[in-house]
């Protein structure tokens, strides 16, 4: 079989596009809370309104089961845990790692392998997405299929 060479440039790049797209996410969610930290004031009303541009329908589904909004859930993870995880495995940004592994959850990324992500990008300190947000059965909340 013979493919020209503009046959392999599509199906390499229709390959390639998909993971971009998955980066792009990721990437956009971790640089909107990657300033957020201790001493940072944060307008959280337009947070909350990036969050739901980015992350769409998760948005709504936590904050179903949250006392407070996704944003201020976020904005409160710098008073609660990012001063253990920075004491402990010296992190300080564990805000935009806990909205990253969100974008990857969004992305349809199996919540296993988000949590996989999660513990080795804080140390250990945070192992879970549901321990991280405080919500139990994530899984269910959010309707993925285990």
């Amino acid at each position: 079989m013979r493919f020209t060479l503009a046959a392999l440039f599509l199906i390499v790049g229709t390959g390639l596009a998909a993971p971009l797209a998955r980066r792009s996410l990721v990437s956009d969610v971790g640089g909107l809370l990657g300033g957020i930290t201790q001493g940072v004031v944060v307008d959280v009303v337009a947070l909350e309104t990036q969050l739901v541009t980015l992350l769409g329908p998760i948005v709504q589904k936590i904050e179903a089961v949250l006392p407070v909004t996704l944003a201020a859930k976020l904005v409160s993870l710098v008073q609660t845990v990012e001063g253990q995880v920075a004491a402990t495995a010296g992190i300080n940004n564990v805000v935009q790692i806990v909205g990253e592994a969100l974008a990857m959850v969004a992305q349809g990324v199996d919540l296993n392998a988000v949590n996989a992500y999660l513990n080795a990008a804080t140390g250990g300190s945070l192992t879970t997405l549901e321990v991280a947000l405080g919500v139990n059965n994530l899984t269910e909340v959010l309707g993925l299929t285990q």
